[in-house]
């Protein structure tokens, strides 16, 4: 009788074998009969007599297929693991068999397990085709450090809310899962990891090195956005180089002339969007933010960056039961500035869906055009980057807005149709109709030390803009 342990290496090494079926039944995506694992058996001149629509019919149900192979081979490895009972080497013939390097193969066993334990929920949208093992390895990216239970309850959290989601939707789903699931940890995490902050130089080839800095979020969106903001004002005066290279040599201009700039006086100010509930403005609340661009941070950090009379950050404050928007801040008093602000703090990013270009850098688009009647309106509008602005002209697109059903569709040259439901600034807490109250804040008087933070250190500061537990004070209003 075979060996085991022999079989499930073999069934690791040619699990693709699984999937493939008998070239004579010569099934194309026109066919009822046809199977995503149909798409394996494409020879030449079945390619060459698919449409357009059965091209992407069939680049769908290889994606589909992905998934399902990376959830098999998550059950495979964590099999193997079982039966080699993690002994010296187990990793070791996982690399030799997947050709990759053992701390590849370790890293995928240790995905694995948490797959098969923690995230049921999600090993199961695998299995169904709905996420590929790179968008899986970026939820398990921000479960790794929680315990068992709790990353089983950010997993139950993700159940019906996968499907249909690109990677960094994805990744904002599981992350405002566990903000909801895990608040006072979140804010510790980011309180732990904001001690390593760093900038690295990383030799590269043709004369060229990465500069990297790995820094707090609302840090890093700050300074990107004036780097920005001064790289397109450039353009618009007609400068001919492009948006990435006017960056990079504006950065460099800040950095080793900090004093004077080659476009010559202050630099434009940059807008960075902070979205809180107004409880979590008042302080009466802990639930959490979200910093346009890039997702929840924790309430205290958001409540530092708004009080903080050096912050160069946009409040909106938002009603917590609804998630709309309540105030952006300070008035504003022509139309058109006051029009665009209302549909960036709205849209946040494009309104297309699968585009995540933030909203601040995008056009205003007419819903319903000019020339059809449509007025220049905070209903009329919507968020929308230069490509697709352009692409619903271009013949076979069209994008649809409902305002009663707040969707947005778009209909590819094939007939696909896509749509995507337009998400309040934050989430609601209660639906319509409902009462609920707010989620009081757990706090402490009890001072912070170093026990408290085992990674700090009497030498090295505390990270910038994140204050310690206190209690309440007066509204920062």
């Amino acid at each position: 009788m075979p060996c085991r342990r022999c079989l499930t290496v073999d069934m690791i090494e040619h699990v693709s074998d699984t999937l493939r079926l008998d070239r004579s039944q010569g099934f194309l995506p026109r066919d009822p009969e046809w199977h995503d694992h149909d798409a394996l058996t494409l020879d030449d001149a079945d390619l060459d007599a698919l449409t357009d629509a059965e091209t992407l019919a069939a680049l769908d149900s290889l994606r589909k297929l992905r998934a399902r192979a990376g959830a098999l081979e998550a059950r495979l490895l964590a099999r193997f693991a079982r039966l080699r009972d993690d002994a010296p080497g187990t990793e070791d013939e996982i690399a030799y068999t997947l050709r990759i390097t053992r701390h590849q193969a370790a890293d995928r066993l240790t995905q694995a397990h948490q797959l098969r334990h923690r995230h049921p929920v999600l090993l199961a949208a695998m299995h169904d085709g709905h996420v590929e093992p790179y968008p899986a390895s970026r939820v398990l990216d921000l479960t790794v450090h929680l315990d068992d239970d709790t990353a089983r309850r950010v997993d139950a959290r993700l159940a019906g809310h996968l499907a249909g989601k690109n990677p960094t939707e994805i990744r904002r789903t599981a992350r405002r899962a566990v903000h909801t699931v895990d608040p006072d940890g979140l804010t510790d995490r980011a309180r732990r990891a904001r001690t390593g902050r760093k900038v690295e130089l990383l030799p590269g080839e043709d004369s060229m090195s990465r500069l990297t800095a790995q820094l707090p979020a609302e840090a890093a969106q700050a300074a990107y956005a004036s780097i920005d903001t001064e790289a397109r004002r450039l353009r618009h005066r007609g400068e001919q180089r492009s948006l990435d290279q006017l960056r990079a040599d504006i950065l460099t201009d800040r950095l080793l002339h900090p004093t004077t700039s080659e476009t010559g006086g202050a630099s434009p100010a940059a807008m960075v969007y902070l979205h809180m509930p107004l409880d979590t403005a008042l302080d009466i609340s802990d639930d959490g933010c979200e910093l346009a661009g890039y997702g929840h941070i924790p309430a205290p950090i958001a409540r530092h960056l708004m009080t903080n009379p050096n912050s160069i950050w946009r409040k909106v404050v938002c009603d917590p039961a609804t998630g709309a928007p309540l105030d952006l801040g300070r008035s504003r008093y022509r139309p058109n500035a006051t029009i665009r602000e209302v549909i960036h703090t709205r849209d946040r990013e494009c309104a297309i869906p699968g585009c995540h270009r933030t909203a601040q850098h995008c056009h205003f688009d007419h819903i319903q055009p000019r020339h059809h009647g449509g007025d220049t309106s905070v209903n009329n509008g919507e968020a929308a980057c230069a490509h697709h602005n352009n692409l619903k002209e271009e013949p076979g697109w069209r994008i649809d807005f409902s305002p009663d059903k707040q969707t947005v569709t778009i209909t590819t040259p094939t007939g696909h149709r896509i749509t995507r439901q337009r998400r309040p600034v934050l989430k609601p807490r209660r639906q319509p109709g409902t009462t609920a109250e707010p989620k009081p804040r757990t706090t402490t008087t009890k001072p912070a030390t170093e026990a408290d933070n085992p990674e700090s250190t009497q030498d090295s500061p505390g990270p910038p803009g994140i204050p310690e537990p206190r209690q309440p004070d007066d509204p920062p209003f």
